[in-house]
């Protein structure tokens, strides 16, 4: 179990990522956008706007080897396994290389630890660059901060060999997402005119409840889903409930009772 005061979680539809060694600085810049007239005798006024997309910005590193700093624990020691895949050296490959070799006949996975593959660096970087790739959002979590964020990946660098054998260096960068509804437009080639679709929202006659009582496999994502329509909205319910819940919006528990605003 780490002792580390926060944790930083990287989420996608598939999978979970937990960045196994924490960054010395964590940069969260909210910039404004706003416009600015000169009017005679009163001088610059500003015009307010909605703010620029909220940037995230951090740099660590991917270690080979687990280490007491780092979030994960390896549960077997790599002086047990030794030279396993025999390229000369001991680290957490050999760890890998014995987790993929011993499998559980009854269902395939396996036996090893799900934290000996995480603390391999290149488990870390196919997870975000295929976090990247997929041109979706990701879910990102920084504990004990309340930083819990929809975010595309704008920027992942990385390079080897610069603080040890194995390790990886990297920065990373991330920028709001906000879900954007487009209309589509239809062009009729005979007439040249263009015309917009729209699709009429229906009425909603269901009386949305004012409450919701959580139960067993409730996560506030989802009642955000169930009740407005976007994963993005868990924050309304949070808000209003923020001195029950705590610092953490994963922690509703079974039996609260959760005022929907």
């Amino acid at each position: 179990m780490s002792t580390n005061s926060y944790q930083i979680w990287l989420e996608t539809d598939k999978q979970k990522l937990l960045l196994p060694v924490n960054p010395e600085v964590i940069n969260i810049k909210i910039s404004g956008n706003n416009q600015s007239v000169t009017v005679a005798e009163l001088g610059e006024i500003p015009i307010p706007q909605d703010p620029k997309a909220v940037v995230l910005s951090f740099s660590s590193f991917f270690p080979a080897t687990s280490f007491r700093g780092c979030q994960y624990a390896v549960q077997e020691t790599m002086e047990n396994v030794g030279d396993y895949n025999g390229d000369g050296k001991v680290d957490v490959r050999d760890l890998a290389a014995k987790a993929r070799a011993e499998k559980n006949i009854s269902n395939g996975m396996t036996i090893a630890s799900e934290n000996t593959m995480k603390v391999m660096p290149h488990f870390c970087i196919a997870f975000i660059e295929s976090a990247q790739k997929s041109k979706q959002p990701i879910r990102v979590t920084i504990t004990a901060c309340d930083f819990i964020r929809y975010m595309v990946i704008e920027s992942f660098d990385y390079k080897a060999g610069d603080l040890g054998v194995g390790d990886y260096s990297y920065s990373l960068s991330f920028k709001g997402y906000q879900p954007v509804n487009v209309r589509k437009i239809d062009v009729n080639t005979q007439t040249k005119k263009a015309t917009v679709s729209t699709t009429p929202k229906r009425v909603d006659n269901t009386v949305k409840p004012k409450t919701h009582t959580v139960k067993s496999g409730d996560t506030i994502y989802a009642l955000g889903k169930k009740y407005y329509g976007d994963v993005i909205q868990y924050r309304k319910i949070y808000d209003a409930n923020k001195k029950q819940i705590g610092s953490n919006p994963n922690r509703i528990k079974p039996g609260m009772v959760l005022t929907l605003p």
